[in-house]
């Protein structure tokens, strides 16, 4: 965990300081491990290939269908990483922070900022193994945090141009739904609530199956 030894020297009040930053680059596997990814690789091509046999597609067509497929989904995926690391990046504009991403920008007055939280946070994935995740939390006077950034991001680099001392996390925060609790706005009530997410699924998936069923029924 990354921590500031002391206080910081960097006067908020001067209105000609610029700074800039942008978040490292992030694998595509970072958090879909490759021992899951490929086993789930594995069984959808094993499916699929079935499904093309059926159709009496040849061999060597089947397979060069999949593996475009699977081809394509990595670049869309590339894509869509290079996007965000393009389009976002965090500024200090004289006496205004400045987050930028994919196209929206927000921004504070450095005043805002009563301090900077730092700590590691369980991400509970019913679907898959928990995840720990480190951040940087900006919180207000409220104690509201209105800004979170991730392990990507330089966070002693902007502490010191921000001018606010990094503080640990408190201690009864270990998961993103005790950091929601604790810290107002730091994480969406989707991330927060694994098990409410998981029951919104299915109800969803109940929702669309019966939909699906009445509208058979109708055209028969």
């Amino acid at each position: 965990m990354e921590t500031d030894p002391g206080p910081m020297n960097t006067s908020e009040s001067d209105p000609a300081r610029e700074h800039l930053f942008k978040p490292a680059h992030t694998p595509i596997f970072r958090k879909l491990p490759v021992w899951i990814a490929l086993p789930a690789v594995a069984i959808v091509l094993l499916l699929a290939y079935q499904t093309f046999g059926r159709w009496y597609v040849g061999s060597v067509f089947a397979i060069a269908i999949l593996v475009g497929s699977m081809l394509l989904a990595f670049g869309l995926a590339w894509v869509i990483l290079r996007a965000y690391l393009l389009t976002t990046a965090l500024a200090i504009e004289g006496d205004r922070l400045v987050y930028r991403s994919w196209g929206r920008t927000r921004s504070w007055r450095l005043a805002d900022i009563t301090k900077l939280v730092q700590g590691d946070v369980l991400i509970e994935l019913i679907e898959w193994s928990t995840t720990a995740t480190q951040n940087l939390m900006f919180i207000n006077e409220s104690g509201r945090c209105f800004l979170r950034l991730g392990h990507q991001w330089a966070h002693t680099r902007i502490a010191h141009a921000v001018g606010v001392a990094i503080q640990p996390i408190d201690a009864s925060v270990i998961t993103a739904g005790d950091a929601a609790r604790f810290y107002p706005g730091s994480y969406s009530w989707w991330v927060a609530h694994p098990w409410g997410r998981i029951g919104v699924s299915l109800a969803s998936g109940v929702v669309f199956i019966i939909a699906i069923s009445l509208f058979i029924t109708w055209r028969g």
